[in-house]
């Protein structure tokens, strides 16, 4: 699993609450960037976006709000992703999802 996965899935693991706003922010800005232009992430994009102005501007239950939705978008990368990422995004999607 690619460390970028493994560090958000601990993150996440301890709960969303215990994550520093700040640090979501940076984290979600990196992931937009590794998956921009990669085949079939266009709506994982589109939610990081979403969640990223929610974050920015404080809202933080709305922000909470997205993270369903992502969690299935991110969920339906799997079946594409290399081998080695895809428990790891089982656990991502299985975290967002929550």
């Amino acid at each position: 699993m690619n460390s970028q996965l493994q560090s958000t899935i601990q993150a996440l693991s301890g709960g969303l609450s215990s994550v520093d706003a700040d640090t979501a922010v940076s984290n979600v800005s990196t992931w937009q960037g590794a998956l921009s232009g990669a085949p079939g992430a266009e709506n994982v994009v589109a939610g990081l976006g979403e969640l990223q102005v929610a974050l920015e501007n404080g809202d933080l239950e709305g922000a909470a709000d997205l993270l369903p939705n992502l969690g299935r978008e991110v969920e339906a990368l799997i079946p594409d992703a290399p081998e080695a990422d895809q428990e790891g995004l089982r656990q991502l999607a299985d975290l967002l999802q929550g």
